[in-house]
């Protein structure tokens, strides 16, 4: 087993037996880090965030989103302590992936890895040079066989008995793809294998001419490289270097997306930024997109003599963005001082300057640090949100403390503010708090900002300017709470109605973790003291305010993080006695009377009589409460016959819903082939009902974990 018996979990879910006669098909889903996690323990991986990092940087992440592709990595790095190459670790994982770890699985064949290695090669050059990824699935009958595009591997291999291919196309390489249909398990894989499979050609007498012509050609007076074969070129590249120098001459950034970037050596590197600063800058390199790993992977920190180099060489910002990051990703300390020129220059673009800001933080520099800073808190700086929140983050706590932070956010225009502004690094600022002292006076200050006026509106009576900081709040709650519930701290308090008033949900969705109303429930005296305070804040800040006595008087337009229950009674019977309002008594004994349990009335009502026979007020409430219910007027009855009629209608309009998705429903169970078929969206019911289907499946794993 992957895990230890004792720490198993099972989940169940109810109505989700398959019925008799149905075929439940389950796919494994890659795992995330946080699934990773402890899976590598398990494995006694010491280091995981050092393991998890060197994924990254390595180019690995395709190799570590199955458990037992998790399983190989992890003993490698435990056995090593390190990662190889991206070409080593490609073979090491491509061979565990051939290798049959089950003698007794259903196709299970004694083949020779050579055999097998050689057979994965063909398959993957001849799905890259049909320009495919996807094979027909042995087996299938006439009627389930899917289109033109997906490869009969049979006739990839011509050579090779059918229960041999068979046994191949089990193996961990491939995985399923579409209905009827199977692929290499990354893509990664099939540009690797491809790439073996045209040196193995190359090697041939006369093969290096064809394998050129293969690679490159001549369009409208350009030197290119086809398309679909760029990555497999790449990878040959590391191996040829006739390849090499075409696609530096050709297009160099291919070197850097594709294939073992971070082996090139460091004259190479530098010959590939001098070729790419010039094609780049004459136009002619139609996408230089980088992925933030592919500069990481490429980027070394002696590349900072060729960084510099180019420099000058080609200013257009796109160029220098990646040059940026290849600084950042890199750490290439030694060529900092470019960030730090780009960082303080007002009249560049904001995307250079938040990528240079990065670059300082990643090369710890304390004059870039110190600049940072200074930027911060210089009013005539004229920064953005993006800017000052990316500028902060770095400075806090180490160069600014709480209160100047705060009044950072304070001066400049949030209000519903942009990608990437203080909201969205809110947990970050929190975490880097560090002591009890400075989160407390961190909850105070965001209090005080999103619960200042003018207000959203009348209902969501929280900061109009800064009601998305207030919105982000939630995601310090559960940190909060578990630090400051017990003992009850008051700034604790306030940072909830912060997020009450921030999301008018009536309730918290329980498939949302965490569960904030679960946590509050769990801490009394923070349930007591929160359900006060709202009360408190909706008298001074509503105008039916001074008439809030019962229970139903309290208004539904937030999303409480309370809700009252038995366990409740004892505090509310205790307040509803000593509160030294009258109306915040009658209060407490109308919620109470709201949680008795019907079966206890009765005995209930007599033994409170006596409680609170020294609160006349209370006891006239109770009366009232005992009361027969009057006859309805004229305007109630109204009232009720039109909310009959409503609540009638809504449900046929459920019902009517309802089947709407049971029709979409039965259509892809008669024809599965409805997801892939692209025509469907030309339609705007096509792309609505793909779309809605998409949120569900996604919605619905969440809530399974």
């Amino acid at each position: 087993p992957l895990f230890p018996e004792g720490g198993a979990e099972v989940k169940t879910e109810v109505g989700e037996r398959p019925k008799e006669g149905e075929i439940t098909v389950v796919m494994l889903a890659p795992l995330s880090r946080v699934e990773r996690r402890p899976l590598l323990e398990s494995r006694h991986v010491a280091d995981v965030a050092a393991f998890e990092d060197a994924i990254v940087r390595h180019g690995l992440e395709s190799f570590a989103d199955r458990p037992g592709d998790v399983i190989a990595m992890a003993g490698y790095w435990n056995e090593k302590g390190r990662f190889g190459s991206r070409r080593e670790m490609t073979g090491y994982a491509t061979g565990l992936r051939l290798s049959e770890l089950d003698p007794h699985r259903p196709n299970s064949r004694t083949i020779s890895p050579e055999r097998l290695r050689a057979g994965a090669e063909r398959i993957a050059a001849a799905l890259t040079l049909g320009k495919s990824f996807t094979l027909r699935a042995p087996g299938g009958t006439a009627g389930d066989r899917p289109g033109s595009d997906a490869l009969d591997p049979f006739e990839a291999l011509p050579d090779w008995n059918r229960a041999d291919v068979e046994s191949l196309l089990t193996r961990g390489l491939f995985a399923p793809a579409t209905y009827g249909r199977i692929r290499f398990h990354h893509r990664d894989s099939q540009e690797f294998l491809t790439a073996s499979w045209l040196e193995r050609a190359w090697n041939d007498p006369r093969g290096a001419t064809a394998v050129r012509r293969l690679l490159f050609v001549e369009r409208y007076g350009e030197a290119t490289v086809i398309p679909s074969l760029t990555p497999a070129a790449a990878w040959l590249a590391g191996r040829k270097p006739e390849v090499f120098d075409e696609l530096l001459r050709r297009s160099p950034v291919d070197l850097i997306r594709h294939g073992d970037p971070r082996a090139i050596p460091l004259a190479d590197k530098e010959r590939l930024l001098r070729s790419y600063a010039a094609l780049h800058a004459r136009g002619n390199i139609g996408d230089d997109s980088l992925h933030w790993t592919d500069a990481a992977m490429f980027a070394v920190p002696e590349l900072h003599a060729g960084i510099r180099s180019v420099w000058e060489e080609n200013r257009r910002d796109d160029f220098r963005l990646d040059l940026l990051r290849m600084i950042r990703d890199g750490r290439i300390v030694d060529a900092v001082d470019l960030a730090i020129s780009v960082v303080d220059d007002a009249e560049a673009d904001i995307a250079l300057r938040l990528v240079a800001a990065d670059a300082i933080e990643a090369g710890g520099s304390v004059e870039g640090l110190d600049l940072l800073a200074r930027l911060l808190t210089a009013e005539e700086a004229g920064l953005t949100a993006r800017l000052a929140a990316r500028f902060a983050l770095y400075s806090f706590p180490d160069r600014i403390d709480v209160e100047t932070l705060f009044g950072v956010i304070a001066r400049l225009p949030n209000g519903r503010s942009s990608f990437d502004s203080f909201e969205y690094a809110l947990p970050q600022f929190w975490s880097r708090s560090a002591t009890d002292a400075r989160r407390k006076l961190f909850m105070v200050r965001l209090a005080d900002l999103c619960l200042a006026e003018p207000f959203a509106s009348d209902w969501q009576r929280v900061s109009a300017r800064h009601h998305d900081l207030a919105a982000a709040a939630r995601q310090i709650a559960a940190d909060a709470i578990a630090r400051f519930a017990s003992p009850l701290d008051p700034a604790l308090v306030r940072l909830l109605m912060v997020i009450e008033r921030a999301d008018r949900r009536s309730s918290y969705d329980i498939t949302d973790p965490p569960n904030l109303v679960d946590l509050v429930s769990g801490h009394a005296p923070l349930k007591r003291a929160l359900f006060w305070a709202d009360v408190e804040e909706e008298r001074r800040n509503t105008a039916h305010g001074s008439e809030i006595v019962h229970h139903w008087h309290l208004s539904h337009g937030i999303a409480r993080l309370w809700s009252l229950g038995a366990e409740d009674e004892t505090w509310l019977e205790a307040d509803a006695l000593t509160r030294p309002l009258e109306a915040d008594r009658r209060l407490a004994f109308s919620c109470l009377m709201s949680i008795v349990d019907p079966a206890r009335w009765p005995t209930w009502t007599g033994a409170a009589r006596e409680r609170i026979a020294a609160h006349p007020e209370l006891l006239a409430d109770l009366e009232a409460a005992l009361a027969p219910r009057p006859e309805p007027g004229a305007e109630l009855k109204k009232f009720e016959r039109k909310h009959a009629a409503w609540k009638a209608e809504e449900a046929r309009k459920e019902k009517r819903n309802k089947q709407s998705w049971i029709e979409f429903r039965d259509k892809l169970r008669a024809n599965p082939d409805m997801l892939k078929d692209t025509s469907l969206l030309a339609d705007w019911s096509g792309q609505v009902n793909l779309y809605d289907l998409s949120r569900w499946l996604k919605a619905t794993e969440q809530r399974r974990g």
